[in-house]
C-alpha cells in the first residue's frame, strides 16, 4: 500500500470522525451523555471562580448552584476547554467540540501508531483508525463534554510508546517522554494508574526479545513512572491535604446517587452471580455503542439494550477473537511480532481487575473505562482480519486487504442507528 494511498485513507477517515462526532454533538441533549452537565459545571466554575475549586456533595449546596460532582478530577481537560466555555458564553455545542478534535487526534495518533509498530502493514494502520473513527461510544464521546476524550489520547499514546519498548528497546529520552506522557495523563483522569501493570509486562516483553537488560529494563520502567508521578504531585498533595487521599477513591461514592452492588441486588432482586453477569452484559456492550446511562435496571432488557446490536458486536468479538487463535495456531505471529500481539491482547485483561473492584464498590456498567485500552483493542482486531502473516513484506494492496474495514463499517452502521434514534438516545 503506498504511500499516497494511505494518506488520502487517513484523511477520509478522519472526515468521517469529524461527521460523526459533530452530528453525535449538534444532535444529543445535554445530559444525556454520561456525567456531561456535572463536567460542563466544572468548566464553568473554573471559568468563573479563575483557578482550581474543590468538590463539595450536592446536599451541602445551595439550591440550583454548579454541580462540584466532578470537582475532584485532575485539570487538564478542564483547563482546555474553560477559554471555549468563557468565549462561547457557555454554549455547550462548542466545548463539545473540544472533544471532537480530541478524537481527530486520536484517529491519527491510532493510525500512526500503527505504521511505526507494523511499518509494512498498512492495513493494519487503516483498520485500527477506522475502528476508533467509527467505534460508536467513541464517536458520541468525541461529540460530549467529558474528560474520558483526552485521557483515551494519552492512553493511546502510552500504549504506542510501550509497543515501541518491545521492538526497539528505548533510550533514556524516550523513557522520559514515556513519564511525560504517563504524568499528563495522571493530570487528565487519576484512573490512568491503571495502566502501571502495562509498563511493566512491556519492559519484561522487551527483556524476553533480548532489546534490553533487565537492569536497564527496571531502570527505564521505574524511572518513566516516577518521572510521571512526580510531574503530577502537585495535584496528588493537594488531593491529600483538601481530602486525605491522593487518588480521591473515597470521593466517588459521594458524587451522587450511587449505590452499592448489595443495594442493586436488593432492588432487582439479583443474585450475586445475577448482578457480575448482568453488570458484564452492559459493560460489554457499551464499549462498543451508548447506551443511555440512566436506564432502569428492570426490566433486563431495557438495562443492557436490544438484542441486535448486543448480538451483532458479540458476534464481531467472536469471530475476532477465532480468527485470532486460528493465526497464532499456524503461526502467524512470530518474534518480535508474537510479543507485541502477546502484549495488546493482554491489554483489557490487565484492566480488569480494577473495573472488577470498581464494580464490586460501587455500581457500575459502562464500557467506557475500558476505552484506555482503546488502541490495543483496535489492532487486535485489525490484525484478526488482515490478509496476509504478520511479518509479511511488502505493502502492496493485496486483494482481500479491505477485509479490514469489515468490523469498522459494521460499527459505523451501528453509529448511525444510534445517531437516528434506534432505541440508544432514548430517555428512560
Amino acid at each position: 500500500m503506498n504511500d499516497s494511498l494511505l494518506r488520502r485513507a487517513l484523511l477520509a477517515l478522519l472526515a468521517l470522525s469529524l461527521l460523526l462526532s459533530v452530528s453525535f454533538a449538534l444532535r444529543v441533549p445535554v445530559g444525556d451523555n454520561p456525567d456531561e452537565t456535572a463536567h460542563r459545571d466544572y468548566i464553568r466554575l473554573i471559568v468563573e471562580e479563575r483557578g482550581f475549586v474543590k468538590f463539595i456533595e450536592r446536599n451541602k449546596l445551595p439550591e440550583g448552584a454548579p454541580s462540584r460532582d466532578e470537582a475532584h478530577q485532575p485539570p487538564l481537560y478542564y483547563l482546555l476547554c474553560a477559554p471555549v466555555y468563557a468565549a462561547s458564553g457557555g454554549n455547550p455545542v462548542p466545548v463539545r467540540l473540544v472533544s471532537t478534535v480530541l478524537q481527530l487526534a486520536t484517529v491519527a495518533l491510532a493510525f500512526f501508531a500503527c505504521r511505526d509498530l507494523f511499518p509494512k502493514r498498512g492495513e493494519i494502520a487503516v483498520g485500527a483508525a477506522a475502528f476508533v473513527a467509527c467505534l460508536p461510544i467513541q464517536a458520541q464521546l468525541g461529540g460530549a463534554i467529558n474528560n474520558d476524550s483526552l485521557s483515551t489520547l494519552l492512553c493511546a499514546a502510552i500504549f504506542w510508546r510501550l509497543g515501541a519498548v518491545i521492538l526497539r528497546a528505548q533510550t533514556v529520552h524516550e523513557a522520559a517522554w514515556l513519564g511525560i506522557l504517563f504524568g499528563l495523563g495522571l493530570w487528565t483522569k487519576l484512573s490512568v494508574v491503571q495502566l502501571v501493570p502495562a509498563f511493566a509486562v512491556a519492559y519484561f516483553l522487551a527483556v524476553r526479545g533480548d532489546k534490553m537488560t533487565l537492569a536497564k529494563a527496571a531502570g527505564h520502567c521505574a524511572g518513566a513512572l516516577i518521572l510521571g508521578t512526580v510531574l503530577a504531585s502537585p495535584w496528588l498533595i493537594r488531593n491529600t491535604l483538601l481530602y486525605g487521599d491522593p487518588l480521591t477513591l473515597a470521593i466517588y461514592r459521594l458524587t451522587g446517587p450511587n449505590y452499592s452492588p448489595a443495594d442493586i441486588q436488593t432492588g432487582a432482586d439479583w443474585t450475586a452471580t445475577d448482578y457480575l453477569r448482568n453488570v458484564g452484559i452492559r459493560s460489554f456492550a457499551t464499549f462498543f455503542y451508548f447506551l443511555h446511562p440512566n436506564l432502569p435496571i428492570v426490566p433486563l432488557s431495557r438495562f443492557v439494550g436490544p438484542p441486535v446490536p448486543l448480538l451483532t458486536v458479540c458476534a464481531l468479538m467472536l469471530a475476532s477473537l477465532v480468527a485470532l487463535y486460528r493465526r497464532g495456531k499456524v503461526g502467524d505471529f512470530k518474534d518480535d511480532a508474537a510479543r507485541l500481539v502477546l502484549f495488546f491482547g493482554l491489554a483489557v485483561p490487565l484492566l480488569l481487575p480494577f473495573y472488577l473492584r470498581f464494580v464490586l464498590t460501587v455500581f457500575q456498567a459502562q464500557g467506557r473505562y475500558f476505552l484506555p485500552a482503546l488502541l490495543p483493542v483496535a489492532i487486535m482486531t485489525a490484525v484478526a482480519w488482515m490478509s496476509r502473516p504478520l511479518g509479511t513484506d511488502g505493502d502492496k494492496i493485496p486483494p482481500r486487504w479491505l477485509a479490514v474495514l469489515g468490523v469498522p463499517i459494521l460499527l459505523l452502521l451501528l453509529a448511525v442507528y444510534q445517531l437516528i434514534g434506534g432505541g440508544f438516545l432514548a430517555r428512560p
